[in-house]
């Protein structure tokens, strides 16, 4: 199989009455048009069908430098909010097994519940080694932010072309 440098994404994230915000990935894919193809068939299901607009699209680079490079503050209004001077938990990410890609492609995400309990949702980077994914956790441990929630990485198989949410929300 030829090494992918790109791969295409489809999510979906709508903020409810309490500001909490709800990320959906729908699926990676391997051309836009099949990207496109998935986009245009969810949009009519239970949920997406009612925010309509509030859909992601978009390349994804394959081990490329990834997102949230610098970190991230948690907002009380227009106030940052202190972060603790300890670093909470273990990254979890780093020591668990990886379950087998068929594609050969790991994604890496951060998922944390904030103070109000909302579940917040970062989106790090896709790469075609479990090594490339470790080394994108590590590279963020200290990172504002990210050294707070420190457990909060996961690294997980991609299957291409799989749609999640097929039946809406």
């Amino acid at each position: 199989m030829r090494k992918l440098h790109r791969i295409w994404s489809v999510a979906h994230e709508v903020e409810d009455q309490s500001f909490c915000e709800h990320y959906r990935l729908i699926g990676y894919f391997r051309t836009r048009e099949e990207a496109r193809r998935v986009l245009r068939d969810i949009r009519t299901k239970p949920g997406f069908r009612d925010h309509p607009k509030d859909f992601f699209f978009g390349a994804n680079p394959v081990d490329g430098a990834g997102a949230w490079e610098e970190g991230f503050v948690t907002m009380m209004g227009a106030e940052p909010m202190q972060e603790r001077d300890e670093p909470c938990g273990a990254p979890v990410a780093l020591t668990a097994d990886v379950a087998f890609s068929p594609d050969g492609l790991w994604l890496v995400e951060h998922r944390y519940l904030d103070e109000w309990g909302c579940e917040n949702h970062k989106g790090i980077g896709v790469y075609s080694a479990v090594e490339l994914a470790r080394q994108a956790v590590r590279s963020r441990l200290d990172q504002p932010g990210f050294r707070r929630w420190r457990e909060g990485f996961s690294i997980q198989p991609i299957r291409l072309g799989h749609v999640f949410w097929v039946t809406g929300f």
